[in-house]
């Protein structure tokens, strides 16, 4: 789930379904602010693991958006 400030929670798509030490999924397009990104996968040992990254998205300023043309 992703969940931008109080905002409703999004659950995400495209999860990956085979064990891996590592995952990425992709996420939306985000608007500037705080948001909190949350899981929960099945360990090894068949224990469900639940973690959070919490990160915000800053505006871009005008001069990034013109270096980047």
């Amino acid at each position: 789930w992703i969940q931008k400030g109080d905002g409703p929670k999004q659950k995400l798509r495209s999860l990956p379904t085979t064990p891996a030490q590592q995952i990425s999924v992709s996420l939306p397009q985000l608007e500037p602010g705080a948001y909190v990104l949350s899981w929960r996968v099945v360990g090894d040992d068949t224990h469900i693991v639940p973690g959070q990254i919490r990160f915000t998205v800053s505006a871009a300023s005008a001069a990034d958006h013109t270096a980047q043309h």
